[in-house]
C-alpha cells in the first residue's frame, strides 16, 4: 500500500480526528491548528508509515510542514544550517529595526 492509499484508510482517518482532540496547536508554532493542518510523521521510513504511535507524529500547519520537509533535507546533510539560519534571521532582525540606519 503506498503512503497516499495509506493516508485514505479509515485508520488514518480516525487516528487524524484523535490527534485532532489531542492537540488544538501546531507543535512549533503554538497557532490553532488550521483546516488542512497535517499530521507529520517523524519517522518517514516506508516500512513504519503505518505505525500509529502517537509519539510518532506531531501536528503542523501546511507551510509549517512544508518548511519542516524542506529544512530536512538540508539538515539530515549538515545540521550547522539551523546556525546560518539563525545568524541569517537575527541579522533581519537587526536591519529592520528601525533604529538601525
Amino acid at each position: 500500500m503506498t503512503k497516499a492509499e495509506f493516508r485514505r484508510t479509515s485508520d488514518w482517518k480516525n487516528f487524524r480526528s484523535e490527534m485532532l482532540q489531542n492537540f488544538s496547536a501546531d507543535y512549533l508554532t503554538g497557532y490553532p491548528l488550521r483546516k488542512g493542518f497535517n499530521i507529520h510523521h517523524l519517522d518517514m521510513r516506508d516500512e513504519n508509515y503505518s505505525n500509529l504511535n502517537p509519539e510518532r507524529f506531531v501536528c503542523l500547519n501546511k507551510s509549517i510542514h512544508e518548511m519542516v520537509h524542506l529544512l530536512y533535507g538540508y539538515y539530515v546533510k549538515d545540521p550547522d544550517i539551523l546556525n546560518r539560519i539563525k545568524d541569517l534571521l537575527d541579522k533581519m532582525i537587526e536591519y529592520n529595526n528601525d533604529e538601525v540606519k
